[in-house]
């Protein structure tokens, strides 16, 4: 039986038939099959889908099948494609009709996913069962083959032993890291402004601390047989509670220390304890206070497209002020002209899909264009800001990506209008103004030429590097390679990449270090931007195995360094 047999008019070639059946692997999952029809079944019935005469029939007939195959009076065969399809075909035979109903309301995609969690359950289940028999065969064997005669007192001097050393080994060791941490942090930020030194000294971190933590861990695990070891040997077949003489001279001196308790080692503990808690202060201290990581590696900074427009209307007051709260870099909007000549923040000519009214912005004046809501999202009452009313919200809290959309009716003054609207609110070095239009790009750098201005490119191809009114290029994704990004800051322009989404393409963003990710997502892009630059060393490493000859890997890797730490004079 084939579900999509009907659908051809000659029968399949056996090589399609083997591809597409799956029943060698899934019959394994037969029972967890027919507890979720089983269940399906009983829902059908009780929406009232099916009667509950013929849910009872297809429960009752499903119980039946069960019963028979773990019986070994019915056989799973290959005949079938799969174990979803021979439970319906075997069903059908057995109570008619009525069995076509189960597949009502699903699909065999829905019976795998459920058919796998059901599965792995119920192996889990048996896993802690299994694990749980073992663990009560080991505890028997142990109680009917080892008699160490531990008395009250006896083990208390193991644990007080055992614990002892294990204090005055991890104390050691955890001091030895956060020495060597602070001592790192300590350089760096004193020789900061020197990429070389800071590039070598991150690398021998990153080094030095796995390298110490495997130390501590190998030890850990020795020490720890070796005590366990020595305290089975010492009391498996001595009743003694006490200590000799010689074991004291030799094999358990350490053990003999550590058990009486000198003031020596108490007092070991306690600075220990204390300089370790002084170490870790000093380093969070410096780290979190002089923000190095930041100043290193932090780099790329995150746009947050049209606000935070994943939980209100884009293009809104609310949306900025979300984007606040995620702790974007930036806010992109986009600006458009009313009918008096007022530049409102929307994306579209048109208001439908922010207030659902399919009416033009250049058609209303501004005060006609307040009377219209925007639509509400999770209780967001608002309507179509003033660009002026968006700077003053985000003044002092986030820059603000300004994209002119030009129209064949906008006035002469539009773009005049904004830079003017950016220079009245002291907003010039807190903003950067982006269009698709080119010639708007060139009227921003006349009327005021500090402005940073991006040119957006549909398609970025060619030789357009060098365009003479542009500080960076906006483009999508797809266009970003790694020469993309080269050719432009060797011209010391930056590229900017929008709308970057999905986990994979901010991964790309990152390593290709473009200068602003633009996207919907701030909180993934932060993530991805905070775990790069974690390993100095191999970008170095890497880039490096392009050149063949000294002169050469000097010359890139005072470049490589250069771009890694953010810092010249290497």
């Amino acid at each position: 039986m084939k579900l999509w047999g009907g659908r051809f008019t000659k029968e399949t070639n056996e090589l399609v038939n083997n591809f597409n059946a799956s029943i060698s692997f899934d019959q394994k999952f037969y029972k967890q099959d027919i507890q979720g029809s089983i269940a399906h079944a009983t829902m059908l019935a009780a929406q009232g889908i099916i009667s509950e005469d013929e849910g009872k029939q297809i429960t009752d007939g499903l119980k039946g099948i069960l019963s028979d195959i773990e019986s070994g009076k019915l056989e799973i065969t290959d005949e079938y494609e799969d174990i979803h399809t021979f439970m319906e075909a075997t069903l059908i035979e057995r109570i008619g009709d009525a069995g076509k109903k189960l597949h009502t309301g699903r699909s065999r995609n829905d019976q795998v996913a459920l058919d796998m969690r059901l599965y792995t359950r119920d192996e889990v289940k048996n896993v802690d069962e299994e694990v749980r028999e073992l663990m009560e065969v080991i505890l028997r064997i142990i109680k009917e083959n080892v008699d160490i005669g531990l008395t009250k007192k006896r083990y208390f001097k193991i644990l007080k032993n055992f614990l002892g050393i294990k204090i005055l080994l991890s104390l050691t060791i955890g001091l030895l890291i956060c020495m060597t941490v602070i001592i790192y942090v300590l350089i760096m930020y004193l020789y900061l402004h020197n990429n070389a030194v800071v590039a070598i000294l991150w690398t021998l971190y990153t080094i030095s601390v796995p390298i110490f933590s495997g130390i501590f861990t190998s030890l850990t695990v020795v020490v720890d047989f070796a005590v366990i070891s020595s305290m089975y040997y010492k009391y498996s077949n001595n009743n003694d509670d006490t200590f000799s003489k010689k074991e004291k001279r030799k094999e358990y001196r350490l053990l003999a220390f550590v058990a009486k308790g000198k003031g020596i080692f108490k007092f070991l503990i306690v600075i220990g304890s204390l300089l370790t808690v002084l170490v870790i202060f000093l380093v969070s201290y410096v780290i979190f206070d002089s923000n190095i990581y930041d100043e290193l590696y932090s780099k790329i900074e995150v746009t947050a497209h049209r606000g935070n427009s994943t939980v209100t209307m884009p293009n809104t007051i609310p949306a900025f002020k979300e984007a606040i709260k995620e702790g974007a870099d930036y806010g992109e909007l986009d600006v458009r002209q009313t009918k008096d000549n007022v530049i409102v923040v929307t994306h579209d000519a048109s208001l439908k899909e922010m207030t659902g009214q399919d009416i033009n912005v250049r058609d209303l004046t501004y005060e006609e264009l307040q009377k219209i809501p925007c639509i509400e999202v999770n209780g967001n009452k608002c309507t179509v800001p003033k660009l002026e009313d968006v700077i003053n919200v985000c003044k002092g809290k986030i820059k603000l990506n300004i994209e002119i959309k030009t129209g064949n009716n906008d006035s002469e003054d539009f773009v005049s209008d904004v830079v003017k609207i950016i220079e009245n609110t002291d907003f010039v070095d807190k903003c950067v103004v982006t269009s698709l239009d080119y010639r708007a790009l060139r009227k921003v750098k006349e009327c005021n030429p500090k402005i940073k201005t991006g040119y957006i490119m549909a398609v970025a191809m060619g030789e357009f590097y060098d365009l003479p009114c542009v500080d960076f290029f906006s483009m999508e994704t797809t266009f970003v390679n790694g020469r993309v990004v080269e050719r432009a800051h060797k011209l010391n322009k930056e590229i900017h990449v929008w709308t970057v989404n999905d986990e994979d393409s901010l991964k790309k963003c990152v390593e290709l270090e473009v200068d602003n990710i633009i996207t919907d997502n701030v909180a993934g892009a932060k993530s991805a931007i905070a775990t790069h630059g974690d390993d100095v060393f191999s970008i170095v490493l890497n880039q490096l195995k392009e050149s063949d000859n000294s002169k050469e890997n000097i010359k890139k890797t005072n470049r490589i360094l250069e771009d890694v730490t953010g810092i010249e004079g290497a």
